[in-house]
């Protein structure tokens, strides 16, 4: 009898022992997932510091981009005496162009939101000098398609590229 009392005492105290094991491995598990999140997190949070001031870079050479395609800025710059509207046409919708393509990896470090609505832009304003172009008359001079093509952007009442830039200073500043 002495035996069977002892082996139900020892059999007692190994479900005890067993039981704290368990419990202690389960401590140490949720403790060990615990500091893996907050390594996670600390090196997010310097992946994070890395790369605000490219994102930062990158919203300013996109505003830089709208600010030149805006179509008053853009006649502006472009605008040659004596070239007839088809040469200008093609000259705006080239600098359009290659602005755009000089920017085009700046996506990396925006949101898809403030893409699309970069690229909106660019096809808002390659969109007025192609509907401008089509207005030109044989007789219309290189300034006369750059007053058709303001004209349009005003009548168009449409503020895509202020939206769009809009939305890059939110990325910034959120």
């Amino acid at each position: 009898m002495e035996y069977l009392t002892l082996a139900v005492q020892i059999i007692k105290y190994l479900i005890i022992a067993f039981a704290l094991m368990w419990i202690i491995v389960r401590m140490l598990k949720v403790y060990k997932e615990n500091e893996e999140k907050k390594r996670n997190f600390r090196n997010k949070l310097k992946s994070d510091k890395d790369l605000f001031p490219l994102k930062v870079q990158a919203v300013e050479r996109l505003v830089l981009f709208l600010e030149r395609v805006r179509p008053d800025s853009l006649v502006i710059r472009n605008s040659a005496i004596g070239i007839k509207p088809q040469q200008l046409q093609l000259k705006l919708l080239k600098a359009i162009r290659e602005e755009f393509e000089h920017n085009l990896t700046q996506q990396v470090y925006i949101s898809p939101m403030s893409w699309s609505l970069v690229k909106a832009s660019k096809e808002y304003v390659t969109k007025i000098i192609n509907q401008s172009a089509d207005m030109v008359t044989p007789n219309t001079t290189s300034e006369d398609f750059s007053k058709i093509v303001l004209e349009k952007n005003i009548s168009s009442g449409n503020n895509v590229i202020d939206e769009a830039i809009k939305q890059l200073k939110k990325e910034v500043l959120n």
